[in-house]
């Protein structure tokens, strides 16, 4: 099941065309692949999930620990232990500052001990709670380029792979469309900082 990066309306909008009811099931398989790429590109996931999950960490033996992203609203549970005992919220800090979508914690006077595994984390996972239009853009604009690609009546400028699909634009606005997905992409990429 598709987690939401692009839905079918957005398909058909870019397209500008009607996609029959017959195909869903199809459309589904390709969108869930696409959002799989994009995730394998950037290292995110952008929609958080509905419920807090624990992740489990190794700690460094310094006070800041970079994390997967989790978004920290007014009544988003967050909790954190360092082996198995509760660390107080107020003698944390969660970065960065200005945003809703989290990715380092810092412990104010408190060091993450050494040791594989014994930091657990309690949070909404995920870069947002809603999908970033652009990211929206690139999955349509994905998906649409599979869509072509599997219709060859219309006529192709040229293709390309992407993840398991080959996408094709029959136009060279299409294509243009297309050479601005990675860069979508490359501004969401995530760097990994820890070893």
């Amino acid at each position: 099941m598709p987690k939401g990066y692009t839905t079918k309306q957005a398909i058909e909008n870019y397209t500008l065309q009607k996609i029959a009811d017959g195909f869903n099931a199809q459309l589904d398989a390709w969108i869930e692949s696409i959002e799989k790429y994009i995730e394998q590109q950037t290292g995110r996931i952008f929609i958080a999930g509905e419920e807090a999950t624990t992740r489990l960490y190794d700690g460094d033996g310094t006070g800041g620990l970079l994390v997967d992203d989790f978004i920290l609203e007014d009544d988003a549970e967050v909790e954190i232990k360092i082996d198995g005992e509760a660390i107080a919220l107020e003698d944390v800090y969660f970065y960065p500052a200005n945003s809703e979508k989290k990715n380092k914690i810092v412990l104010d006077g408190l060091n993450f001990n050494r040791g594989k595994q014994n930091i657990s984390i309690t949070a909404l996972w995920g870069y947002s709670k809603e999908v970033p239009a652009d990211i929206v853009l690139a999955c349509t604009i994905l998906v649409a380029g599979i869509m072509a690609y599997s219709d060859g009546s219309k006529g192709k400028v040229r293709s390309e792979s992407v993840g398991r699909y080959s996408v094709s634009y029959a136009t060279d606005e299409g294509w243009n469309d297309f050479a601005k997905v990675s860069g979508i992409l490359d501004s969401y990429k995530k760097f990994e900082l820890n070893p």
